[in-house]
């Protein structure tokens, strides 16, 4: 849609946007996901948007959803393992509770 996220709602955030648009984020507000949004990444983001955050899914369970998506697409990926075999191996992509490792180096963290 190229909209910054929430833009669509300027009309009813234009005073003190900030509080209001935490206040509405709180409420239940969520910006439109486009209809041409593969249903794959709309399922992510709605669960992303769980009020419980037992109910939202972890970085591991992210990276492995989207990962499955790219492979159903024809998209080449380095081979994974869930954890490394040692300190100096790889080749490969690793995923943990911790990111994403490429050869014994961080390069991919999730956000706190």
């Amino acid at each position: 849609s190229l909209l910054q996220p929430f833009e669509e709602y300027e009309n009813i955030l234009k005073d003190d946007y900030d509080y209001r648009l935490k206040e509405k984020v709180i409420e239940g507000l969520r910006p439109t996901i486009p209809a041409s949004c593969h249903p794959i990444f709309r399922e992510v983001i709605e669960r992303c948007w769980a009020d419980q955050p037992k109910d939202r899914p972890n970085f591991v369970e992210i990276t492995q959803i989207l990962r499955e998506l790219l492979i159903s697409m024809g998209v080449n990926l380095p081979i994974i393992r869930e954890e490394p075999e040692s300190e100096e191996s790889s080749d490969s992509l690793v995923y943990s509770e911790r990111g994403v490792m490429e050869g014994g180096k961080m390069v991919l963290a999730p956000v706190m």
